[in-house]
């Protein structure tokens, strides 16, 4: 948890410092006094959720970086105060991007999105759950699943009361023009992996109900939640993933295997499409390029989207067999190779931040496997024991020429290196 947690202060530090075009010139006098006499709390929705919405991990981490100690007072304070200087410093670095709007009111839905997820996290029930495994590892996983998916399809943020709103969410179902082939492709691969993932993770007298109370919750949100609209695509998938579903549940261990065919196809797809060949775009080599760019929320619904469909691979991969190394790798590289590719084909902005994502992906795997293997109930012995075989595990694997390696590409690019060579020498 600790890791996560900061793991969550750089991300804050990288999407609030992007693109990193640093100048002191941007200092200027007008730039400072707007800064510091003509601000307001109130600015665009999607830039007050992305406020919130950055630093809730922040907050929701670093209750559980504490562990399951009781007096929790101090720590909020502590938490609240390091936020607070972490905002307000961040806002000041802005002053010398050109490229970003400095803006004291962003601080104070900082602070909101911390206190959000304090409040997450500070019920005993949910700080046991997560670091006891009360709950079991795969029922976990599902719903962590299950968040990145409603996140992703209809971005659970601020509702509408408003009823002409209604009516135009629903107005492209009579539209023929706003049926989508790769859209039916993409809610139906989805609804059947989150129907395999509930199965495996619940009885299936639990697991099937709360497939369609997800569906039918995602249509009526889709509804009531502003931005959002229902398309004739959204309706027809969930029949035909339930249909799917209960056909493929009858291929049994041949299940993921047909399911990773599923993902792997749809990704290149939607990755490609609409297949037109054009001139050589710039392939760009920083992180979460497209995704620090343009409309906030839009990026965070197809962020979430991206993270459901990669945990979702890995997660079948190691269902069917796979070594959680191999199946990182191969996606990584498949990935990579996709992005390379989008530089002449489609219509999608080529970068690195797929490869990436699959090794913080993989990671949380590596680091949630592993806390569940050490909370699992046992005897004092088999706890000494575990604990020994831990400490084995977490020291640097004898390898000279992967350490050497390290060495070199710590020297180059620490965060990305540091975390690859983690991975690589933690995993099994």
């Amino acid at each position: 948890m600790r890791l996560l947690f900061y793991s969550s202060v750089f991300l804050i530090l990288y999407g609030s410092l992007y693109p990193f075009d640093f100048s002191l010139n941007a200092l200027t006098d007008t730039g400072i006094e707007r800064f510091l006499y003509t601000w307001s709390l109130f600015s665009s929705r999607g830039d007050e959720l992305g406020n919130i919405a950055l630093f809730i991990p922040y907050g929701f981490l670093g209750i559980l970086s504490l562990g399951s100690r009781r007096n929790l007072t101090p720590a909020i304070i502590a938490l609240i105060i390091f936020g607070f200087i972490l905002a307000a410093w961040l806002q000041v670095l802005q002053l010398m991007l050109p490229s970003r709007d400095a803006a004291i009111g962003d601080v104070f839905w900082n602070i909101a999105g911390i206190a959000a997820g304090i409040a997450m996290a500070l019920p005993r029930r949910v700080r046991e759950a997560v670091l006891h495994q009360s709950v079991g590892q795969s029922q976990l996983i599902a719903v962590l699943f299950l968040g990145c998916w409603l996140i992703g399809a209809p971005a659970l943020f601020v509702p509408s009361l408003d009823l002409q709103s209604f009516k135009d969410s629903i107005k492209p179902l009579w539209q023929s023009s706003s049926f989508s082939m790769l859209a039916l492709l993409r809610d139906s691969v989805a609804w059947i992996v989150i129907a395999y993932i509930a199965i495996r993770s619940f009885s299936p007298r639990t697991a099937w109900p709360l497939v369609v109370l997800a569906m039918c919750g995602t249509l009526l949100a889709k509804i009531v939640i502003v931005n959002n609209t229902l398309t004739p695509a959204d309706v027809a998938a969930m029949p035909l993933a339930l249909t799917g579903a209960l056909v493929l549940g009858k291929q049994g261990s041949r299940q993921p295997i047909t399911l990773i065919w599923l993902l792997a196809g749809y990704l290149v797809v939607s990755g490609l499409s609409p297949f037109n060949f054009h001139t050589a775009q710039v392939f760009h080599w920083i992180p979460f390029t497209g995704s620090l760019s343009g409309s906030m929320l839009l990026n965070l619904k197809a962020l979430a989207a991206k993270a459901f469909f990669i945990g979702a691979l890995i997660y079948l991969a190691l269902d069917y067999g796979f070594t959680l190394k191999r199946t990182a790798t191969v996606l990584a590289a498949s990935l990579l190779a996709l992005e390379i590719a989008q530089v002449w084909v489609g219509t999608h902005t080529p970068e690195i931040t797929d490869a990436i994502l699959v090794l913080f992906i993989a990671s949380a795997f590596l680091a949630l496997l592993g806390a569940g293997t050490r909370h699992s109930p046992s005897n004092t012995a088999g706890d000494a024991a575990d604990h020994t075989a831990d400490r084995q595990r977490d020291r640097i694997k004898p390898v000279p020429t992967l350490s050497r390696a390290c060495l070199i590409a710590r020297g180059f690019i620490p965060v990305p290196a540091d975390l690859c060579c983690w991975y690589w020498q933690q995993s099994p």
